[in-house]
């Protein structure tokens, strides 16, 4: 199974840990995982795949079609 777990930014908080190690357990089991940062952050997060990272403009969250148009 194609997995993709997005988060807001790389920042070591409980979403983005609990997210990236879930994705280490899917991996273990076999799944495909990416994980994709919308902003731009300063953390390593504890993940073994793959992670894009947007770096979008924040005061564009809304209306930033570039963004947007990389999920369709």
């Amino acid at each position: 199974m194609k997995i993709i777990q997005v988060v807001q930014k790389p920042q070591l908080r409980g979403a983005e840990i609990f997210a990236c190690q879930l994705s280490n357990h899917l991996m273990d089991l076999g799944h495909e995982v990416i994980i994709i940062s919308i902003f731009s952050g300063d953390a390593e997060l504890p993940f073994n795949g793959e992670i894009i990272k947007l770096n979008r403009d924040i005061s564009n969250r809304f209306y930033d079609v570039v963004a947007w148009k990389f999920f369709l």
